[in-house]
């Protein structure tokens, strides 16, 4: 029976165990960056929560903080492979989807700069995108958007990406490797269900 591992707000999960998955629970605006290296049968799953660092001023008193290297996608994308090149795997190998980024806030905004902050889901997405391009690793799918909640899960064994909608049944969104097989995502708005359904943290 497959072990199911939880990665948490911030964390990054990094398993090559075939009987192993990886599951981000319950993303809101937050994305679930799942990293696959077929070759080397080695998984990681990133659960991004904001897009960028919190910059500090100068009038700052408080002690630095050190967030998650996993939080913030400016960061999150190169420890994750990082964390694949040290375990054995090659990041020219490496293939990524990416699932969440959902619109969840919807007060009303009275300027622009107030209405990019509350769109952090779709902030989210741009960044981790934007990291990935920079690193050179193909993004073969992405469930992303809309106005509810998912979980991913990421098989290790086989680089197979499952999500699950928000009081819907799980689908497969991609199954990661050579020859990739994906599914194209549906709308926000329709969603069909298609299936009911050694570890490190960085």
């Amino acid at each position: 029976m497959a072990s199911v591992v939880a990665v948490e707000m911030g964390e990054t999960g990094v398993a090559r165990s075939a009987d192993a998955r990886l599951q981000a629970h319950g993303l809101g605006a937050c994305v679930g960056l799942c990293l696959y290296d077929a070759h080397a049968r080695l998984a990681a799953l990133v659960h991004v929560v904001l897009p960028a660092t919190l910059a500090r001023t100068a009038l700052d008193a408080r002690p630095p903080l050190s967030p998650p290297p996993g939080k913030c996608a400016d960061t999150a994308v190169a420890h994750a492979l990082a964390e694949i090149t040290r375990q054995g795997g090659q990041a020219a190998q490496v293939q990524a989807a990416l699932v969440g980024g959902a619109q969840i806030f919807t007060a009303a905004a009275s300027d622009g700069e107030a209405q990019s902050r509350l769109e952090i889901g779709q902030r989210n997405v741009r960044a981790v995108k934007e990291e990935l391009a920079r690193a050179s690793i193909p993004l073969c799918a992405e469930d992303t958007g809309g106005r509810f909640g998912r979980t991913v899960t990421l098989d290790v064994g086989t680089g197979t990406v499952w999500v699950r909608p928000v009081g819907l049944s799980e689908r497969l969104l991609v199954i990661l490797g050579p020859g990739e097989t994906g599914i194209s995502p549906s709308p926000a708005s329709a969603v069909p269900p298609i299936r009911e359904g050694t570890w490190a943290y960085g």
